[in-house]
């Protein structure tokens, strides 16, 4: 009876593993982190400083100094355009030229350093990536392709309107069925956080970007890194 039942019991406990093994693949594989583009993959921070000094004069805003730095970044979006007395009605031509500023200087940014090599751990191990940008999809694609990662983005998308990264992560998150519990958003600012967390994901604050690490734990990010390769400590 023994040497009947014995085969039996392996093959209930191979069965077991392997279903085991299966699902804690596909549960990896069901992890999708959504990249902001701008000052988190690509280093865009010292052009768009640039830009918003050009537009400064024309629109009637303080320019911002190198003084200015340390204490901005410590900012939100919104206490930024109040420090820089940029009158709220004109913010979306203001956006408009920025954008189209910053679309036409595309083929000049450079990603993140290190950045590619941590995007190829990432896939290797499994996680679905993707873009959400303020830039047009088209600009977005275009970085992406000129620097070689277009292989690591399944998808790169592109939001409208200021202050509604929420809605554009919802929508994002509806379109690709995403499961929120196991999707993260990386970004550079202290909204993107909000964001974050408003639709129920996961966030992870980088300081590389627009805002410091104090502005980052005022919204109480869920993880807030120093540099690229932290990700890997993030997402193992």
């Amino acid at each position: 009876m023994r040497g009947f039942l014995f085969p039996k019991k392996t093959a209930q406990v191979a069965c077991f593993v392997f279903y085991k093994s299966w699902f804690l693949i596909k549960k990896m594989n069901n992890k999708t982190i959504i990249f902001d583009l701008d000052g988190t993959v690509a280093d865009t921070l010292p052009g768009n400083i640039k830009i918003a000094n050009s537009l400064a004069k024309r629109f009637g805003f303080r320019k911002i100094e190198d003084e200015d730095y340390a204490r901005l970044r410590d900012m939100s979006s919104s206490e930024i355009i109040k420090d820089l007395n940029i009158p709220t009605w004109k913010l979306p031509i203001i956006m408009w030229f920025g954008r189209r500023a910053l679309n036409s200087s595309i083929f000049e940014i450079a990603p993140i350093s290190g950045m590619d090599e941590i995007l190829q751990i990432l896939t290797d191990r499994g996680y679905r990536l993707g873009i959400l940008t303020v830039n047009s999809e088209a600009h977005a694609r275009a970085f992406v392709s000129q620097n070689n990662l277009e292989n690591f983005f399944e998808f790169v998308r592109s939001r409208y309107g200021f202050l509604k990264k929420h809605r554009a992560l919802k929508n994002l998150i509806k379109e690709y069925d995403l499961d929120p519990e196991n999707t993260y958003h990386v970004g550079d600012e202290s909204s993107d956080a909000v964001a974050a967390h408003n639709v129920g994901i996961k966030s992870v604050a980088v300081t590389w970007g627009l805002n410091s690490r104090k502005a980052m734990e005022d919204v109480s990010a869920d993880y807030i890194i120093d540099s690229p390769d932290e990700l890997l400590e993030v997402f193992k």
